[in-house]
């Protein structure tokens, strides 16, 4: 990837997670809005500072470490808030919490900004998808479709499951397909971060919109 093509990916991260964030702003001050979103746009503005601090931080590798703190920690709590009192949470929790305690003991000697491994990223996905796996399995047969049309979280569960299933193979892979593809192929199919960026900062803001009109 030329420097040209990186400034242009984070020029792209940068204005989408602004949009995002500003969708994100029209949930403040509405009481009617489902408990579990509020807070949310805090995620939503930690995205947008963390693009920024792509283009303006040299060496990003520790904020990027604290960021996969964050983002599981945030989008984990998240999704245990909206399963609620379903009756194997506890055993969903202590998988979630697993998952969480190994991505730190992982991070640790990153924490001086070498490069993080990419399965360590894998891993803290993995746990996220298993929580949008069983908050998926929560709600079958309890909402119909057109509920969960109405419902912020299944937006952000849909466009957060469709982001990991993106990248997950990807951050597993990524040095066996570095080495084995010729520098152009893997650049196109790097290309699939963005798109995955994309897919999910859009879910978000269906998320924001189906607010908005639940307090209408």
């Amino acid at each position: 990837m030329t420097q040209n093509s990186y400034f242009i990916i984070i020029y792209f991260f940068v204005v989408i997670s602004f949009i995002t964030f500003l969708f994100s702003l029209r949930t403040l001050g509405y009481n009617n809005a489902p408990a579990y979103m509020n807070g949310f746009y805090l995620y939503n503005l930690v995205g947008f500072l963390a693009a920024c601090g792509m283009w303006a931080i040299p060496n990003f590798f520790i904020v990027n470490n604290v960021l996969i703190l964050f983002n599981y920690g945030f989008l984990g709590y998240f999704f245990l808030k909206i399963t609620g009192k379903h009756k194997n949470i506890n055993a969903v929790s202590l998988i979630y919490i697993f998952f969480f305690i190994v991505t730190i003991f992982l991070l640790i000697p990153n924490l001086k900004g070498y490069p993080m491994a990419k399965s360590v990223s894998a891993i803290s996905n993995l746990g996220e998808l298993s929580l949008i796996g069983y908050y998926f399995y929560s709600i079958l047969g309890i909402k119909n479709e057109l509920d969960m049309r109405r419902e912020p979280a299944f937006w952000i569960a849909l466009g957060v499951f469709i982001y990991l299933v993106l990248v997950i193979p990807m951050a597993l892979f990524d040095d066996f397909l570095r080495v084995k593809l010729a520098a152009s192929r893997f650049y196109l199919l790097s290309l699939i971060y963005p798109f995955a960026i994309l897919i999910l900062q859009l879910f978000f803001i269906r998320a924001f919109i189906v607010t908005k009109k639940l307090v209408n």
